[in-house]
Parts: C-alpha cells; structure tokens; sequence
C-alpha cells in the first residue's frame, strides 16, 4: 500500500523539479500540472555501498530525458548507474535517488561540461530483434549500422575497509561495458572489446577489405573512438553481407 503513495510523491517531485524546456523548478500553478509531461521514479531507501564508482559520470548533471510518448523534460542531478542499469534522479532540496520508471523512458542524454552522451531503452525500440535487450545503452554510432555499448558495472571481488573504526567489508566493483553491433536484418553482434582483433573475429570473410580500408584511413582499431571513427568504413564494407 505504501509504494503506489511513494510513487505519488515521486511524481509530485519530478513534475516541480523537471520540465519542458529548462532546468529550473515550475511554478506551482494548476496550468502547469495540467500541461506539463510528467515522470514517476521510486525512492531508493539503500543505495549499497561499494569500493569503485557505480556511476557513468563522477558528477550529477543536467541532462533531458525523451518519453515514450516523445515528450521532453529537461532535469538537474542526473546521472546512469551501471551496477544496477538505471537512470537516477536526486531530490534538489530532500536528497533523496529515485530510481526514474524505466518503462516510461524512451531515451535519455547526460550533458558533462562539453560531452553530451545519449543513452536508449532497447526494450522500448520497434525493431522486435531487440525486444530482449532490456537494458540502457548509450549510443556510440547511429547509421545505417548501430553501435551500442551497455555501460555495465560488476562486482569483481570484495574489499576490507576501516570504517568509524570497524573494519567492514565492501563490494569491489568495476566497468564491464558489453559493446553491440546493429546491422539491418541481422542478430546483434556483442563484443567484450573494440579491437581490431574482435573485429576480424567477427567478420573472417572480410579480413583483407577491413585491412585495407583501415590502412588507406590511416586508423589503428584500438579503443571506442576509433571504432566509431571506422563504423562508416565497415558500412561499406559489410553491405553485401547485409543484403545475404
């Protein structure tokens, strides 16, 4: 009986704190609560506490966020949290994390001083071949390939730390990102790493075209920037095997 009010809550908070159009609180009038999009979260009563960072970016930022409805809204004290694949939203006077409704949420962008990183709900996009990949993830390239990276963190141990002088054990956790290939009717291709190594892997019957392309490019696969900056090649590349 308790979460449908805390839920109500949520909602109030979100609908004062979050519009269309600018960062800044709403006017607490009746036009307003007519108009206005709103989104629904849950309170977190425990966030667990871990050695290493559970979250994409180090600060809380502004950020918009698309409904499914298309909708708008425009908040402060955003940020994605990998270790348990949401988005959250912190109360700018209670300071409370709400968890934002993730059923509610088509995309969402995250602005850090001069980067901008767009994340989507796959299990909210039309194509039925991504309908079980019901994650967050941010989008590297969107062409006629896509290319995703679902921002995980993981527990990779435990670690003993002294705290209010007791010594007390913490989960270790790092990032574990999981990369994703989209091609036109074809599965998507998951990779642990973007290398040259993984890609050609990948795509054996094309080795000496990737080879050359990337040469006469002049781009050396080893890191996520140079994977976007090689995507438009492999378009062009793997067009036949798209057309199979």
């Amino acid at each position: 009986m308790l979460k449908p009010f805390i839920k109500l809550l949520v909602l109030i908070f979100a609908l004062f704190y979050c519009n269309i159009g600018a960062a800044q609180i709403l006017e607490e009038t009746s036009q307003a609560a007519d108009h206005e999009p709103r989104v629904s979260g849950e309170l977190i009563y425990h966030i667990e506490s871990t050695v290493g960072n559970q979250y994409f970016l180090n600060n809380w930022v502004i950020g918009e966020i698309i409904l499914a409805s298309d909708e708008k809204i425009y908040c402060n004290n955003l940020n994605y949290n990998g270790y348990v694949d949401e988005l959250i939203w912190v109360h700018p006077e209670f300071f409370q994390h709400i968890i934002i409704d993730r059923y509610n949420v088509k995309e969402f962008t995250l602005e850090d001083k001069n980067a901008s990183y767009r994340f989507t709900n796959l299990g909210l996009m039309e194509e039925e071949d991504l309908k079980d990949f019901n994650f967050y993830a941010q989008i590297l390239y969107k062409g006629n390939f896509k290319l995703y990276a679902h921002r995980k963190v993981s527990r990779v141990g435990s670690d003993n730390i002294v705290q209010n002088k007791k010594n007390v054990r913490r989960t270790r956790v790092n990032p574990t990102p999981v990369y994703y290939l989209q091609m036109p009717g074809s599965e998507m291709l998951s990779f642990r790493k973007l290398n040259r190594r993984e890609l050609m892997l990948a795509f054996p019957d094309h080795r000496r075209e990737i080879r050359q392309a990337l040469r006469s490019n002049r781009i050396q696969l080893f890191d996520e920037n140079t994977f976007v900056r090689a995507m438009p090649l492999l378009e062009n590349i793997l067009s036949d095997k798209v057309d199979e």
